[in-house]
């Protein structure tokens, strides 16, 4: 299994890994995906901010990585 070096963010000092993760340079947050990550935006697109990821509807897992509910609640 290769060993996977983690990222950091130098600002704050996060570190993660893994290809689909991003970090939030903003409020410095880390998703387990894209889609995540734009969960968390909100506003017009020349005055975006940032939401706390719970108020997104987002949960955290053991690493620290936020995620989208697998599916909607209908």
């Amino acid at each position: 299994m290769p060993i996977r070096t983690p990222f950091v963010h130098p600002p704050c000092g996060r570190e993660w890994s893994g290809q689909r993760a991003e970090h939030c340079p903003t409020c410095h947050e880390t998703f387990a995906s894209t889609r995540a990550g734009d969960a968390h935006r909100t506003g017009p697109h020349d005055a975006r901010r940032c939401l706390p990821p719970a108020m997104a509807g987002l949960w955290q897992d053991a690493r620290g990585l936020w995620h989208r509910k697998p599916y909607p609640d209908l």
